[in-house]
């Protein structure tokens, strides 16, 4: 079976369920992408969403969870993927469970497109797992190949939404505790406030106030979090 020499990530990306927030409106797929992991479930499941909503985390999730069960399992970032050979994935039908993230990035491509359709045919002739993520639903992502637009529809289908304010406000204190730290509700709302309004952005800028604070050993008030965050 080939690989894409990315299997060493899944012991290094932080990419987990565990620091994966759903709040409310995102819950039900994360637990259908964890059940999927486990091989529980159904056993195509299709994720979409925006740029930003955190598809490649789940993604990530995923795939180290299947892993680490022992389950014979392969991530494939297709928007890192395009320029290579779609002989990439043969083999991949062996699997127990094949991440196939950004699946936008192929639509059009019929050589990548013919060979997602032969995977995801071998993956469900065995009843194995097969989870696919882009920017939108597999009728309206740009697929050429209706045959594989088809089967990829053949699953429960989910949309990843954006957190808003309050829930990227819940992320930040959760963030903070975890590292020890007390974020008060309302230095959280001033940091949001001043943030892209999207998780990444919550955990670039609470694990950058981390170091700051255990360096300065300081709380994390707001004029603290303006200094460091905000003081250009």
């Amino acid at each position: 079976m080939q690989q894409l020499g990315l299997e060493a990530l899944v012991l290094t990306d932080t990419a987990r369920f565990e620091t994966f927030w759903p709040g409310k409106i995102n819950s039900t797929t994360m637990t259908a992408v964890a059940e999927l992991s486990r091989g529980a479930g159904e056993p195509l499941v299709y994720v979409h969403g925006p740029r930003g909503v955190g598809k490649t985390h789940l993604a990530k999730a995923a795939w180290r969870s299947a892993v680490e069960q022992g389950r014979r399992s392969a991530y494939l970032p297709l928007d890192q993927a395009l320029m290579l050979d779609p002989v990439l994935v043969e083999g991949w039908g062996e699997l127990d469970l094949a991440v196939i993230d950004a699946l936008e990035s192929i639509a059009g491509y019929s050589a990548w497109e013919r060979a997602l359709f032969r995977l995801t045919e071998e993956l469900r002739e065995r009843g194995a797992g097969l989870l696919v993520l882009s920017r939108a639903p597999p009728d309206s992502v740009g697929l050429e190949l209706a045959d594989l637009a088809s089967r990829l529809a053949w699953g429960p289908i989910y949309g990843l939404e954006p957190l808003d304010d309050t829930e990227l406000v819940r992320l930040a204190r959760h963030l903070a505790h975890r590292h020890g730290l007390e974020l008060p509700p309302a230095t959280a709302v001033f940091l949001v406030n001043r943030l892209m309004r999207d998780p990444a952005a919550v955990v670039a800028a609470m694990a950058k106030l981390d170091v700051a604070a255990l360096t300065a050993q300081r709380r994390l008030t707001t004029p603290f979090v303006r200094s460091v965050l905000f003081s250009d």
